[in-house]
């Protein structure tokens, strides 16, 4: 079964490494520059705005904050995890644009809050939104992270050739064709 799996790292894969430096930088300047020039305003009233000066030593919405053990635990998970998606990101072939895009999005989220919870104990948040009637405070790379998120499940549901759900042509075609090998595979295996 391993011998099947190789690397798969193109052109496309190329494409998606430098998004994710791309945007690891831009969640990283964002933090620098927020604490370095104290940003306050509103981006859109009731909806978003911009405070300097948040931070939060526990994963979303403060959990494990209150814990003695939370920053090893929330650094040591997301090392192994980040490690994990990489690999699936080498190993993953290359047609599987959304899937690789998606792990570009949530690899520079994780790995822009680890680098904060090393230099600070604590990840920098300062983007405030009203996520239906309740105030969540984040950062960019915590959109990143739910950007991803959010294309992997539409990816694995409706598009992909292992979804759940197919929408695409592509995916209805490719799981006909596994549906069609398979009942080849059963008829002969009967006689």
């Amino acid at each position: 079964m391993f011998k099947k799996i190789k690397p798969h790292f193109g052109v496309k894969s190329l494409i998606f490494l430098i998004a994710f430096l791309a945007l690891l930088a831009c969640d990283l300047l964002t933090k620098t520059f927020e604490e370095k020039y104290e940003w306050n305003f509103t981006v859109i009233p009731n909806l978003i705005w911009v405070q300097s000066g948040v931070r939060n030593s526990g994963a979303s919405f403060s959990f494990l904050a209150s814990t003695g053990w939370g920053q090893a635990f929330l650094k040591s998970i997301t090392v192994i995890l980040s490690v994990a998606l990489i690999a699936c990101f080498v190993f993953l072939p290359e047609r599987f644009i959304l899937l690789k895009l998606s792990l570009s999005l949530i690899l520079a989220g994780a790995i822009a809050n680890l680098v904060d919870r090393f230099a600070f104990n604590c990840v920098r948040d300062f983007v405030w939104v009203n996520i239906f009637g309740k105030w969540a405070c984040c950062n960019f790379a915590d959109f990143w992270i739910t950007f991803g998120v959010i294309i992997v499940v539409l990816d694995m549901l409706f598009i992909n050739e292992w979804a759940a759900f197919p929408l695409t042509k592509r995916a209805k075609a490719v799981q006909a064709q596994k549906k069609a090998e398979k009942l080849n595979t059963e008829e002969s295996n009967d006689d």
